[in-house]
């Protein structure tokens, strides 16, 4: 039998490696989205997209300001921040229009990159799944979600040609982009019982994609959390409006 104390060492000196680097790949992400954020020149979109940093990192993004300038990095992230949720609140308000026909238009985060649990039907054992961004970003991946079924809850079975009058309440648009960590897109509600119901605020606009996925087994640690599997190629079918979405309460219609 080996040492315990030695076994111990390695199994502490491994678990310190792993955060270290998990760590250092925050970092890479944040100095990459504070790049791409600088870079729009949209001030909306530019506001928009703090927001999404914002509730991500917990502070607004050095945006225009160079790595040794960190007073002026302060004074933007205290000083801009009312304008900023005054512009986010606006841009809320602009999210969403009835068209003529009384359709609803509205912006979504359909899903997002993440490590999503699952509970495993034959165990009864709850499994932690990553969602990385090369797979949620993947464009294959996106361009799978373009015009999709929009359905009120999860039907039981993937919606197609033979079931869709059953279950389809509406469609979702044509441009998948990502936004931060989240899938963005356009989704219009052509049912008028929904329609009213989210206009009266009775029903959560929360939303959960249905798709198919190869699930790897393959554990490890990302963003210095652990997960048991990982999603491989990941084709959507539809998306639901649901009372709680997987993806959490940020992953829903924006009106």
């Amino acid at each position: 039998m080996g040492d315990p104390r030695q076994d111990f060492m390695k199994w502490s000196q491994n678990a310190w490696k792993g955060a270290d680097q998990a760590r250092l790949d925050q970092e890479d992400e944040i100095a990459q989205e504070e790049r791409r954020i600088d870079a729009i020149s949209d001030h909306r979109t530019k506001y928009r997209e703090a927001t999404v940093f914002l509730g991500k990192y917990g502070r607004l993004p050095r945006t225009g300001i160079s790595n040794g300038r960190a007073d002026q990095a302060n004074n933007f992230d205290n000083g801009r921040r009312f304008r900023l949720d005054s512009l986010a609140r606006l841009e809320v308000q602009d999210m969403s229009m009835t068209t003529s026909q009384g359709f609803l238009v509205a912006d979504a985060y359909p899903t997002k990159a993440g490590i999503f649990l699952y509970v495993d039907e034959a165990t009864g054992k709850t499994r932690r799944e990553l969602r990385h961004p090369d797979e949620v970003f993947k464009q294959e991946s996106m361009d799978s979600l373009k015009m999709v079924p929009v359905t009120y809850h999860h039907p039981e079975q993937m919606v197609t040609t033979d079931n869709v009058k059953d279950f389809q309440i509406g469609v979702t648009g044509e441009n998948i982009r990502r936004s931060g960590d989240f899938v963005a897109c356009k989704v219009q509600i052509t049912d008028k019982s929904v329609i009213g119901l989210i206009k009266a605020g009775q029903i959560s606009t929360q939303l959960s994609c249905g798709y198919k996925a190869d699930i790897i087994p393959q554990s490890g640690v990302w963003r210095g959390q652990e997960y048991d599997t990982m999603q491989k190629n990941i084709v959507y079918n539809h998306l639901s409006i649901v009372p709680q979405g997987r993806a959490g309460a940020d992953a829903r219609l924006y009106l």
